[in-house]
């Protein structure tokens, strides 16, 4: 497209549907479930250099121009907390698409631009409409995963609490953490917006053992785990159950953390899948929810000291641990509040239910 050519509408609607698969429905890893302001616009020709706004139309008018600027802004704003500066086109300039220099990798490279081809008519430099959107578009593409501190809430999933003594050998319990929603879609706004599920472990009380301590240090040190999008692992793929997209029908571990010696048979872990199994591969976000699978596993055996050997073996408390131990779970979501104020509406994402089960499961982890 040479210098000082008027914009294609297919120009104008790749921008526009860009941030509306973000801020919109969109599909699998992309959609915040939004409402999207600006709409898809057609031309007169179909190819011709016609700005667009509706059949026979001759050019893109300003308030479709500002629905999709304020369409942009909620994404970024989302991510960042804050708002970009993105021109604001007024009536009867020209919104120009320009060439670089110099030979560059993209036509959207601001730095290359040569302000000097502009005419009085243009917007200049990297205050082009076009140019800043364009920009502005794929830095928000690449963090859209992101969410804001200023722009979400955690809230409180509940918790679960065990006052029984467990351990002494070959003993695993834990508790089911079932996390849902209405649906595929709702789950996929959650987590493509940047929500986030995390849980926490920990043991108080009880007998002043040395086991006790132990298993208080290794939950102290696993300190709060989160579950995402893209955390742990942001890779996308079916090669372990390290983030919602990689979720399977089958418990995968994606956490572990083992205890030092002589406790080094002590093991903490977390495990997911899809919800209630009923997914095998949740690359697309098809599951309404994911099991998350919290386990203790204490395979301490207090060693035999009594003489002659045998005399004693194993003698609690030592094998055992006691106190309180506790789930908690907590979880991060998108809030906000949607521009134009007011009367836009808000940012808006379902929270899940939790209902959480369990902690007296047999050796195998496996509580179905």
């Amino acid at each position: 497209m040479p210098v000082n050519d008027k914009i294609l509408y297919t120009d104008y609607n790749t921008l526009r549907n860009a941030v509306d698969q973000m801020l919109g429905q969109g599909s699998a890893t992309f959609g915040y479930g939004q409402l999207v302001q600006s709409s898809a616009v057609s031309g007169a020709t179909g190819t011709g250099p016609v700005l667009g706004g509706g059949t026979g139309a001759n050019r893109i008018r300003t308030d479709e121009y500002t629905k999709l600027r304020s369409d942009i802004i909620n994404v970024f704003r989302h991510i960042y907390g804050s708002d970009p500066t993105p021109a604001d086109p007024i009536i009867g300039q020209l919104i120009r698409y320009v060439v670089a220099v110099s030979a560059v990798t993209s036509e959207y490279d601001v730095s290359e631009y040569n302000i000097a081809e502009y005419n009085s008519s243009s917007i200049a430099g990297s205050s082009d409409p076009y140019t800043q959107f364009s920009v502005i578009i794929t830095d928000i593409q690449n963090n859209r995963f992101t969410c804001a501190t200023s722009q979400s809430v955690v809230e409180s999933k509940g918790s679960a609490s065990r006052s029984t003594a467990w351990g002494g050998g070959l003993a695993t319990i834990g508790s089911r953490l079932r996390i849902s929603w209405p649906s595929a879609d709702q789950a996929r706004y959650f987590f493509n917006s940047g929500g986030e599920i995390r849980v926490t472990s920990s043991r108080v009380g009880g007998s002043a053992t040395s086991q006790n301590t132990a298993w208080t240090n290794l939950l102290n040190g696993a300190a709060t785990r989160t579950f995402s999008a893209q955390l742990p692992n942001s890779a996308f793929g079916l090669t372990n159950a390290t983030n919602w997209y990689n979720l399977t029908n089958v418990y995968q571990t994606w956490y572990s953390s083992t205890d030092s010696s002589p406790y080094g048979a002590n093991q903490y872990r977390i495990q997911a899948r899809s919800l209630d199994g009923t997914v095998a591969n949740n690359v697309s976000g098809t599951s309404a929810g994911l099991d998350l699978l919290v386990l203790f596993q204490d395979n301490y055996i207090d060693p035999d000291t009594s003489y002659p050997p045998g005399a004693a073996v194993n003698v609690p408390p030592d094998d055992s641990v006691d106190g309180v131990l506790t789930i908690t779970v907590t979880c991060k979501r998108a809030s906000g509040v949607l521009v134009p104020e007011p009367g836009t509406g808000s940012f808006t994402i379902l929270t899940p239910t939790v209902a959480i089960t369990g902690y007296n499961l047999g050796v195998s982890g496996n509580i179905d």
